[in-house]
């Protein structure tokens, strides 16, 4: 049996640290929230040096010690000028991410865990916010629009890596037809390319060659997902040449986040394996044909 006294005392004190870590973890999150609010990877980009929040700001005299940005720092600038196609600010994510949004849903996971499985579907975050995430979505207008814009962050920065890596997938004319809640489609601007169409994916899917699913399936249970994947089917089965459904889904973290947030899962690779091509990192492509 493993005890404090079997044990080296070098061994003790690395565990030990390893508990600080796991149990101070969320300090990470904290100091993500503040290099990205006080703008420090963008200053470091513009001016090819960075020194304390002070000095990013023009308030004090610079020092001589230079700061580079690493690819995940890079990931922070705010490239709001830049084009459509080269942008890949993930700041917003970030953000998100690390909100007291989830940080207050996770507080509540020991007391959903102890739930009866039927009461579970109460999900984390409605447990500390009142209100199912995409409620509560709806209803908080701050929380709402960053929401959007980390949807929209991180959908650029997949897209940018979609179109590198597979780009002959998209090969010839193509046009998109965005399905959106109405509330959101009836305000977007229509320009040639991206047409927006008001309704419920629940209800129904519009006819087309390819049916494009990003951070969609992992939101909901695999009761959900069967009658998605189903009308995904109607609606390519109608066009000719036959179509085919594709999803990205993210792994790691976004399990426990789906967790908290809703009633769905990040399926593993043994369900999904037939379908994976593993080219973007932490998540995946899967192509489905129906």
């Amino acid at each position: 049996m493993l005890t404090t006294t079997t044990i080296t005392s070098a061994e003790l004190l690395q565990a030990q640290a390893e508990l600080w870590c796991h149990a101070m973890a969320y300090l990470r999150s904290a100091a993500l929230q503040s290099v990205i609010k006080l703008g420090i990877p963008t200053a470091i980009h513009r001016c090819g040096r960075c020194w304390s929040p002070r000095e990013c700001s023009g308030r004090a005299r610079p020092a001589r010690t230079l700061s580079r940005l690493t690819p995940v720092s890079r990931l922070l600038v705010d490239d709001a000028d830049a084009a459509e196609g080269s942008r890949t600010c993930l700041s917003p994510f970030a953000i998100l991410a690390s909100s007291p949004f989830h940080f207050r849903s996770s507080r509540r996971l020991p007391e959903w865990l102890e739930k009866e499985e039927d009461a579970a579907a109460e999900t984390p975050f409605k447990m500390a916010h009142g209100a199912g995430f995409y409620g509560y979505v709806g209803r908080d207008l701050e929380f709402g629009a960053l929401f959007s814009e980390a949807m929209g962050a991180d959908s650029r920065v997949v897209a940018h890596v979609v179109v590198r890596e597979c780009g002959e997938v998209f090969a010839g004319h193509v046009r998109c037809s965005v399905l959106e809640l109405p509330q959101l489609a009836d305000n977007m601007p229509a320009d040639g390319m991206v047409e927006f169409v008001a309704g419920d994916m629940m209800e129904f899917i519009p006819p087309a060659d390819v049916v494009l699913l990003k951070f969609v399936l992992h939101n909901w249970s695999d009761d959900d997902c069967v009658r998605i994947l189903k009308l995904a089917k109607e609606a390519i089965s109608t066009r000719e040449p036959k179509g085919k459904v594709k999803t990205f889904e993210a792994q790691g973290f976004m399990d426990i986040c789906m967790m908290l947030l809703t009633t769905g899962e990040v399926r593993d690779e043994e369900k999904w394996h037939a379908w994976i091509n593993p080219i973007l990192g932490s998540r995946s492509l899967i192509e489905l044909f129906p």
